[in-house]
């Protein structure tokens, strides 16, 4: 009996102790970890850090602009990077990390997705594994480019007025420094980057090469090189998505022309030397989208930068659209053998208007390297000076 009664308590008691461990497992894997962080925490709101236009501008320079006006650019503080937009973590977003690491005295640095917060009070952040407890924030909300430094709108007025017809070569006679200048001034201070350590080569063109099986892709780019190659210049392609920025600026800063398809990869354009140029490449119908509303195109001339555009201007059954475009575009497009196309009604600019344009924005493209070419030499002056 005392021998039943003893496996008896013997099984209960294992019978506990693995109930106890399932039960400490499952409090574990659903504790919030507690964070803190010591001092000043910023918490600037911007649309991505993963696209890098995006964070550098809407991010990182109105961080600055805000340190810059309230004289705290040598201060120690954390940072809380918030994506109002749906984000995942790439390149792009660990490099914007090191770069606010590198110009700022910053000593811890988060990125999170404003959908992962599920609660905030006046001190503290939490997500579903994390609860972030900062001594003090400062909120930076809904920041972006035109908001940090308002004037450079001026810019896409100016732009607005000047049309669609033909390729403009936009410059600001009038150019003088502000915040934007002392904003990469401070970068390329930093990094040590001046005509002295990289001394810009008048014949050289810059072209940054997209990533096949992405958007905006230049389908036959190396014609484009080939081209420019038989007129004199020296051509190098750039994949800024594999570097650092410290290497990007470093690369892009010595040429004469830096050019490709529209977007984030052209960003670092202003960290161009004064009065040199960068060549936006626009699928058909989409330079009017940047009319209203283009934060490098304003970036780059508050910098000083010129701004020579060139429009696809005919449409070409060979250009291709990214498939998800068939749901936010489905208007526009035929789909054929897993291929996305415009639609033939849709290849004048009279019947796309009024439509969301956004889709068309997207392409992957063909040009005429011989129009590129000639769009160096043949554009017409517009001073966008803000005086």
């Amino acid at each position: 009996m005392s021998f039943v009664r003893g496996k008896f308590s013997g099984f209960v008691l294992i019978l506990f102790l693995l109930c106890s461990n399932v039960f400490s497992h499952e409090v574990s894997h659903g504790k919030v970890e507690e964070h803190y962080l010591e001092g000043t925490t910023f918490l600037v709101e911007q649309p991505s850090m993963s696209v890098y236009g995006h964070g550098l501008l809407d991010g990182v320079f109105p961080l600055y602009v805000y340190l810059f006006n309230n004289q705290m650019l040598d201060s120690s503080f954390n940072v809380i990077y918030v994506n109002l937009g749906m984000s995942q973590s790439n390149s792009s977003e660990a490099n914007l990390v090191v770069l606010t690491k590198d110009i700022f005295h910053a000593k811890e640095i988060k990125v999170i997705n404003k959908d992962e917060i599920k609660k905030r009070t006046f001190s503290t952040i939490e997500t579903g594994n994390c609860k972030l407890i900062c001594s003090h924030i400062i909120q930076i909300p809904g920041q972006h480019f035109f908001r940090a430094y308002p004037k450079a709108f001026g810019y896409m007025k100016q732009m607005k007025r000047a049309g669609l017809d033909g390729n403009f070569l936009f410059y600001d006679s009038s150019h003088s420094e502000n915040i934007v200048t002392k904003f990469t001034s401070h970068i390329l201070d930093y990094y040590q980057v001046n005509e002295i350590n990289y001394p810009k080569n008048e014949k050289l063109i810059l072209i940054s090469k997209r990533a096949e099986g992405g958007c905006r892709v230049i389908k036959n780019i190396d014609a484009l090189k080939s081209t420019l190659e038989e007129k004199g210049w020296t051509v190098r392609f750039v994949d800024c998505a594999g570097m650092s920025i410290a290497d990007q600026i470093k690369e892009v800063y010595q040429c004469q022309y830096f050019m490709g398809a529209t977007g984030s990869n052209l960003v670092n354009a202003m960290f161009l030397p004064k009065n040199s140029t960068v060549v936006f490449i626009y699928p058909k119908h989409s330079r009017i989208m940047f009319r209203n509303w283009d934060t490098i195109s304003a970036a780059l001339l508050s910098n000083g930068v010129q701004l020579l555009e060139y429009e696809k201007p005919k449409y070409d059954t060979r250009d291709d659209y990214p498939l998800r475009n068939a749901v936010i575009g489905s208007k526009l497009f035929d789909l054929s053998d897993n291929i996305l196309r415009l639609k033939p009604c849709f290849a004048n600019f009279e019947s796309i208007t009024g439509m969301d344009l956004y889709p068309l924005y997207n392409m992957n493209f063909y040009i005429t390297p011989e129009e590129v070419v000639q769009a160096l030499e043949d554009y017409k002056f517009c001073d966008v000076s803000l005086d």
